[in-house]
């Protein structure tokens, strides 16, 4: 090359047998020096032959930095088993990889756990950062894919800083990875197409922080505890979650904040931690369905999920097959279009909203649902399995009403796809009505209607056993001589009546005029 050439090539020794050449450039008038070993060839380069030490005393900033400068995108950095202090650092498309980490205990560990050596060993790289960012991994592309794995960081704790950031990172992968004592433990934002492995976060004030443009990434494996908040997704889409677990103590606030999001996945997640929040909460305006599917709530603490803010018109947020035994609730606010409902067990339901929900048991076990409606909606159903229905309260207009021994049971309108069989029961379990639904009739062992309702004196519209779409077309009831204005042909039925021609009516005019009905006795 004319404006390049080699000067010098010396012999491997036996101090540095990973030398292969010294290159001097001299494209500049002032040349620089460059090492090539072994390893730079293949793309990675070991830090400790840039002066790192790793003994968790001397400062290794500098020895990562000239490491990372000597490499290009889609290179490597080794870090050999240590611990390495450093500051911050920024290796943009370079990947970092360590001899992985063990941790001498497993279950909750909050930041105490992590302020010194004691439980953690392998590649462990600490940093006296208390803001910014620490790692910082960008401008990766798939066609120099990046990849971060096999070591753990711990920061300095009480600290605003970010353990991790990956900024535009494309396609790339990070594996067997632990954050700890930060402000933030790992934060994504701009990237798409990555695949994370058995990244586990401990101790942090906010876990792991999704931020926009962060799209159809996957993660296997996430393990958070002890974050006051484990995950926030701030925008994004299509990000799926498999066989995570969120762990912690009895000081934390949030589980999963999706706010203002599409189409988030969480397969098999298990929650084991006490919030003063939520588990879920939904929030912000999320055009895509949420799933949690095959999810698990410890039975050791209640949990409470809540969907919020408004939903779009391209699916409903759905629950599959949720396990636990202490539900607190699932609350659905005004502003959430629809919920689809599957197979969960122990389920309580605070429903505020119009939309609609769909409990689909077809290939699911027998659906135990509670409800506490605000106020009665239409809900479709589609079964091939009996549904349970026990513990029923609340109020509104629009509820069919069947007794018990105590108080009346309160059942929401029901649009039946298919047959259907409806057991109510009382609290001891014994059956007391059974509904048979075959698409054209509802056929009823016994009907007791309005029992909560005091006889009232000439009738009261609405209040009866109404026939067909006309409105106030049935059989009414009261006290006295019959004064309501119902359907014409209408029967009214007097508790005080006294005689042959006082004890039932009929309505003449579709008004207040009504009939005697003369009756043999």
């Amino acid at each position: 090359m004319a404006d390049s050439k080699v000067t010098e090539l010396t012999a491997i020794t036996a101090a540095d047998t990973a030398d292969l050449l010294h290159i001097v450039d001299n494209v500049s008038s002032t040349p620089t020096n460059k090492k090539i070993t072994v390893s730079n060839l293949l793309g990675v380069a070991n830090v400790k032959n840039y002066g790192a030490i790793g003994d968790g005393v001397a400062d290794d900033t500098t020895a990562f930095a000239n490491t990372i400068a000597a490499l290009g995108d889609g290179d490597m950095v080794y870090a050999p088993a240590g611990i390495y202090s450093i500051s911050t650092l920024i290796f943009g498309g370079v990947g970092l990889r360590g001899d992985g980490y063990k941790s001498e205990h497993r279950g909750p560990k909050d930041s105490a756990n992590y302020a010194s050596n004691t439980f953690i060993s392998g590649t462990v790289i600490r940093s006296t950062a208390s803001s910014g960012t620490v790692l910082y991994f960008g401008h990766a592309t798939k066609e120099f894919k990046s990849s971060v794995r096999d070591f753990a960081l711990i920061g300095p704790d009480a600290t605003t800083a970010i353990g991790m950031k990956f900024e535009t990172y494309i396609s790339g992968d990070c594996y067997n990875i632990k954050a700890a004592n930060f402000g933030t433990g790992v934060q994504l934002s701009n990237s798409q197409d990555g695949s994370f492995n058995s990244m586990r976060i401990s101790g942090c004030t906010l876990g792991l922080e999704i931020l926009s443009t962060t799209n159809q990434n996957q993660f296997f494996g996430l393990e958070i505890n002890q974050c006051a908040t484990s995950l926030h997704a701030q925008g994004g889409s299509t990000n799926e979650f498999f066989g995570g677990l969120i762990q912690g103590g009895t000081d934390l606030v949030n589980g999963i904040i999706l706010d203002a999001c599409s189409g988030y996945a969480f397969h098999g997640f298990w929650f084991e931690a006490t919030w003063s929040g939520d588990a879920i909460k939904t929030s912000g305006i999320n055009s895509f369905k949420h799933r949690f599917i095959d999810c698990h709530m410890s039975t050791a603490v209640a949990h409470s999920i809540t969907f919020s803010g408004i939903s779009g018109s391209l699916g409903k947020h759905e629950i599959i097959n949720l396990k636990g035994a202490n539900i607190a609730t699932i609350t659905i606010d005004s502003s959430v279009n629809a919920c689809r409902l599957i197979g969960a067990e122990n389920l309580t339901v605070t429903d505020n909203a119009n939309e609609t929900i769909i409990v689909d048991t077809g290939q699911h076990r027998p659906w135990q649902f509670r409800a506490d409606y605000d106020r009665g909606q239409a809900r479709t159903v589609d079964t091939r399995a009996p549904i349970l229905l026990s513990g029923m309260a609340g109020s509104g207009t629009e509820y069919f009403v069947y007794g018990s021994d105590t108080t009346p049971s309160k059942l929401f309108a029901i649009s039946v796809v298919g047959g259907l069989e409806l057991d109510i029961q009382d609290s001891a379990g014994a059956v007391k009505h059974k509904l048979v639904f075959d698409g054209k009739a509802i056929h009823l062992a016994s009907v007791v209607a309005h029992d909560g309702t005091a006889i009232p004196a000439g009738g009261t519209a609405g209040a009866g056993v109404m026939v067909s779409s006309t409105a106030n077309f049935g059989m009414f009831f009261g006290s006295g001589a019959p004064t309501l204005s119902v359907a014409k042909g209408s029967l009214y039925l007097r508790s005080d009546g006294s005689s042959t021609s006082t004890r039932a009516y009929i309505n003449t005019d579709g008004g207040t005029t009504w009939t005697a009905v003369s009756t043999v006795a």
